[in-house]
């Protein structure tokens, strides 16, 4: 069996080489003074986007790092991930006089998951196609809001690629990429996405054979049936379903919209940087900037904000880090660990930017989280 250097590579640092434009585009992002996206059926947004990207660049990797290629034009790929957020480490302490009434919330914080993906890809010439797809398993009780210890189907991710173009004079590599997703999971059914499209160009240069620099440009079009995410009235029960009779979010007899307006349009830019050591041990760190548009709303009524934000113009940003150690088992596993940041790229206050690679405004987010990952290909 020859070495497959997707089991090597670290998912983590791959995704800020080239980050999943389609999976933001269907996520909420949003700072203050933007408008309000956030999908109020979904909360680990954050964390599915992580795993999703991480699914998706591992071809890309490969030629960053300069790994020996297999010979045969096919592979097949799974991949095992558990990830624990920072809001683990904080215990919540009820002081109030009803503390023996109400039951023991020192855990409320607590976000732990695992993974499980599968892949395949084929290679045509200097072209290469593959197809991914994903589930999480949400491992404590407040995994989403939707209900305890949830299971989450992720989208279908198809992607094709082209070797690009080599300057020999400079060194430096250029490869485009196109990807499309299906709505395979629960978080784009509700958002009523109907596809999402991508196109991304990366850049990278490698230094003394183990420095490797990457940079990347990526863009995306969702296409959603709705501008705002969608629910059917028996999926929670009539007696649980909160929207005003003849009003405007009640979309069709027996649906209604929910919270948020849904983002058609994104654009995204990393940078990163690989370093392979002796021993087959490699550091990776990155770091991307995302940005997605909403949807043209311009309906209003007596109980609208005066702050309510319309048009093209509400925008809301993502910053992604990352830092990971990976190392190869054996000629066919390999194994990740990684610490990584999903947030704004600024303060709440919007006075400094926050540190990328670790959250230090409030744990409780759980915006940033430890990952042990282990990745097998054949």
């Amino acid at each position: 069996m020859a070495p497959n250097s997707r089991a090597l590579a670290s998912t983590t640092a791959a995704a800020l080489i080239l980050f999943s434009a389609p999976a933001f585009a269907q996520s909420a992002a949003t700072t203050a003074g933007t408008v309000d996206t956030t999908d109020p059926t979904e909360i680990n947004e954050a964390e599915e986007l992580a795993e999703e990207v991480d699914e998706n660049i591992d071809d890309e990797l490969d030629d960053l790092l300069g790994e020996e290629k297999d010979d045969k034009p096919w592979s097949l790929g799974a991949s095992l991930g558990f990830s624990v957020g920072q809001g683990t480490f904080v215990s919540v302490a009820n002081d109030s006089p009803w503390a023996d009434q109400v039951d023991d919330g020192s855990r409320a914080y607590d976000r732990v998951s695992m993974r499980f993906g599968v892949s395949g890809s084929y290679k045509v010439q200097d072209f290469s196609f593959s197809g991914s797809l994903g589930f999480s398993q949400g491992l404590t009780a407040n995994n989403g809001i939707n209900g305890s210890y949830e299971t989450r189907l992720g989208d279908l991710g198809l992607s094709a690629g082209w070797k690009g173009w080599s300057f020999e004079s400079t060194g430096i590599s250029l490869r485009p990429s196109l990807s499309v997703a299906l709505p395979t999971g629960r978080t784009s059914q509700v958002s009523t996405m109907l596809l999402s499209t991508s196109v991304g160009l990366s850049l990278s240069k490698t230094f003394f054979k183990r420095l490797t620099l990457g940079a990347s440009l990526g863009g995306s079009r969702t296409f959603h049936r709705y501008t705002s995410p969608v629910m059917d009235i028996d999926d929670i029960g009539e007696a649980n379903a909160i929207y005003r009779y003849d009003g405007s979010e009640a979309v069709e007899p027996g649906r209604f919209a929910v919270g948020g307006i849904n983002t058609p349009y994104s654009l995204s830019t990393g940078l990163s940087a690989s370093m392979r050591f002796p021993h087959k041990l490699s550091l990776s760190i990155g770091y991307s900037l995302s940005t997605a548009w909403s949807y043209r709303v311009n309906e209003s009524d007596e109980f609208s904000s005066q702050y309510e934000c319309r048009g093209l113009r509400c925008a809301g940003q993502g910053a992604a880090g990352s830092v990971s150690l990976s190392y190869p088992i054996t000629d066919w596993l390999g194994a990740s660990l990684s610490a990584r940041t999903f947030g704004g790229p600024r303060t709440p206050d919007q006075r400094s930017f926050v540190f990328p690679f670790w959250n230090f405004n409030g744990a409780a987010t759980n915006q940033s989280s430890i990952a042990l990952g282990f990745n097998g290909s054949y």
